[in-house]
């Protein structure tokens, strides 16, 4: 019985990846059962199998993506005790996650925020909470940032703002990046965004 139920995540999580890519391209709305199902090389009656529609496709995209980033981010404050370290591999995660590993996840944040914004689908919407994604995202930052003040390592500062001004700081990387794809490299945008911020706040 175990090898059908794993069988049936893999087929679930294939129809994922696959509305992934093509919302990405056409974009949440402009999007059709059918365009998911091609991508996914399956019939359209077999995704109403695994979802009821394309919201609830959508909606499970977004949960397994940042169910992900919230287990990584939970691993790094747990390895990692000195600050500075855990700001490193938090921008680290940030960075190649959005681009080196999920790429189309990344053009499809714009489609994610602007249905947030908009407010537009009630379903969507009650699963995706901007304002809960920034807090939860700010409090991790907020938490680092005071640690290292705690022991010495930053200096005394509005941990809100600047945790703020950091989350604002990578938005707007990735939306250049969204632009302009060979601006710049990973390794490159990490260890500058690292260098830039960690020696503005270090003692």
């Amino acid at each position: 019985m175990s090898p059908k139920r794993v069988d049936k995540d893999e087929k679930k999580r294939g129809i994922i990846m696959a509305a992934m890519q093509i919302f990405s391209e056409k974009g949440v709305v402009k999007t059709k059962m059918i365009d998911i199902a091609k991508a996914a090389n399956i019939g359209k009656g077999t995704i109403y199998e695994y979802f009821k529609n394309k919201d609830d496709i959508f909606i499970n995209l977004f949960e397994m993506y940042f169910s992900q980033i919230e287990q990584e981010t939970a691993l790094i404050m747990e390895r990692y005790d000195d600050p500075t370290d855990k700001l490193k591999q938090f921008v680290s995660l940030t960075v190649t996650s959005l681009i080196d590993e999920h790429s189309n996840f990344a053009e499809l944040m714009l489609d994610i925020w602007a249905e947030g914004i908009r407010g537009h689908n009630e379903n969507i919407n009650h699963v995706f909470d901007l304002g809960k994604i920034y807090r939860e995202y700010r409090n991790v930052i907020i938490q680092i940032l005071q640690d290292g003040i705690d022991k010495g390592s930053f200096k005394a500062m509005d941990t809100i703002l600047t945790a703020s001004l950091f989350i604002g700081a990578l938005d707007g990387i990735m939306l250049q990046w969204l632009i302009q794809k060979d601006l710049f490299d990973t390794a490159t945008l990490t260890d500058n965004i690292i260098s830039i911020f960690i020696n503005g706040i270090k003692k």
